[in-house]
C-alpha cells in the first residue's frame, strides 16, 4: 500500500526537513533515539487534526474498530499526539512493540473517557445555565411593561370625570420612556383595538351583558 507523503508547509520544510523514513527496522540500540526523532519532527511540522486522523486509520487496520469508532468522535483537543506518531510511523513500515500498541491503545481509551465524561459535564451545565433572553425577548417584555403603564392611564382616565373632548394622557410618554421599537407596537395596538371592539359593541347593544358589564 503505498502512502501519501505528509503535507508539510514550506517554511516547516526549510526549517526541519522531510518527514523522516525508516531503511528497515531500527535497531534495539538506535530504536528510542530514531522514534524520538520522527516524534520531535512531528510535534514541529503536523497538529493534533492529523495525529487523530493517523490514530483512527491504526485503530481501524489493528482491529480496534469500535474504539476508532469512539475516538474519531472525539474532539481534536483531546488527542494524544504521541498516538498519531506512532500510528503514523506503523503506516511507514515500522513496527511497533507489543508494549507500543498497548500505549496507543490506553491512551485512546482514556482520550475517549475524558471526552465522554467532560461532555456529559457540559450537557449538566448547560441544563443548570439559566437561559438569558436574548434582545427580542427583552424589548417584548418591554412592551408589556409599557401596557401595563397605559392600562393604569386608562383606568385612572375613566374613574375620573371623562369628557368626550378629551383624551388620555402620557402615553406617547410612557412608549418614548420604555423605547418601543415600531415592530412592537402592534403588541399594544392589538390589545386596545379589541377594547376599542367590545366599548363599540357594549354602546351599541349588540351584546346585552357586554352592555351590562360597561354600565358600571
Amino acid at each position: 500500500m503505498s502512502i501519501k507523503p505528509a503535507k508539510v508547509s514550506v517554511e516547516d520544510r526549510k526549517a526541519y526537513g522531510e518527514e523522516p523514513q525508516f531503511d528497515g527496522q531500527p535497531s534495539a540500540e538506535q530504536r528510542q533515539s530514531q522514534l524520538a526523532r520522527s516524534c520531535n519532527w512531528y510535534n514541529y511540522t503536523q497538529d493534533k487534526k492529523v495525529a487523530k486522523k493517523w490514530t483512527v486509520e491504526w485503530l481501524e487496520l489493528n482491529k480496534h474498530k469500535d474504539l476508532a469508532k469512539d475516538f474519531a468522535k472525539i474532539k481534536d483537543s483531546w488527542t494524544p499526539t504521541t498516538c498519531g506518531w506512532y500510528s503514523r510511523m506503523s503506516q511507514l513500515g515500522v513496527e511497533l512493540t507489543e508494549h507500543e500498541q498497548e500505549f496507543i491503545v490506553k491512551r485512546c481509551q482514556e482520550a475517549v473517557a475524558n471526552h465522554q465524561r467532560t461532555t456529559t459535564e457540559e450537557e449538566e451545565q448547560a441544563k443548570d445555565k439559566p437561559k438569558r433572553p436574548n434582545i427580542q425577548e427583552i424589548m417584548i417584555a418591554k412592551a408589556h411593561e409599557a401596557g401595563a403603564d397605559i392600562d393604569a392611564v386608562w383606568d385612572e382616565y375613566v374613574e375620573g370625570d371623562i369628557k368626550a373632548s378629551q383624551k388620555p394622557e402620557g402615553i406617547q410618554n410612557i412608549l418614548a420612556n420604555y423605547n418601543i421599537l415600531a415592530q412592537h407596537v402592534s403588541i399594544l395596538k392589538d390589545q386596545w383595538q379589541h377594547r376599542q371592539d367590545e366599548i363599540k359593541e357594549a354602546h351599541t347593544g349588540v351584546d346585552a351583558d357586554l352592555s351590562e358589564a360597561y354600565s358600571s
